[in-house]
């Protein structure tokens, strides 16, 4: 759905999580240039940011807003990766262990597509989404990666340390 409205220099859109409300992506460049939402996402306005936008400061000894989940792009997410593990992945798509020659059961061969494909609908790969979580240790499990490097794959993303202005 496309949220339309006459003035769109003066409103944002932003892809929304239906199921959380969570802020997807930031301000689109122009209504034509929006995303189609996928399954979950719908589109709505959010108040462009500056000072009309900015939320009041908590009161002193109000207990702080969650924050928003920290999320990688999908190069930040497969960086994360040895080179060794992309390749093992790769082969792993063409039915082949990571000798280049044994072939592997038809099941693993599915089993890394599908989880390319869940990847590749996402917007951004957030480490602490149950589901990022199983496709890594399902990879673990599949012997693709070793098990000892999920937690570095799915170690939390440092959060921005805010500056002083």
């Amino acid at each position: 759905m496309r949220a339309e409205t006459a003035d769109t220099a003066a409103t944002w859109y932003g892809l929304v999580d239906a199921a959380t409300g969570a802020l997807l992506a930031g301000p689109a460049p122009t209504l034509a240039a929006l995303p189609t939402p996928g399954a979950g996402e719908a589109v709505r306005p959010v108040a462009a940011p500056g000072p009309a936008a900015s939320p009041e400061p908590p009161a002193p000894g109000a207990p702080a807003a969650p924050a928003a989940p920290a999320t990688l792009t999908h190069k930040a997410f497969r960086e994360r990766f040895t080179l060794a593990e992309q390749v093992a992945l790769e082969l792993a798509l063409d039915g082949l262990a990571a000798d280049g020659v044994t072939p592997i059961p038809a099941t693993t061969r599915a089993t890394v597509r599908a989880l390319r494909s869940a990847l590749a609908e996402v917007r951004a790969v957030d480490p602490a989404d149950p589901l990022t979580i199983g496709g890594v240790e399902a990879l673990a499990a599949l012997g693709l990666i070793d098990p000892a490097r999920v937690d570095a794959l799915l170690a939390p993303v440092p959060m921005p340390t805010p500056t002083a202005s």
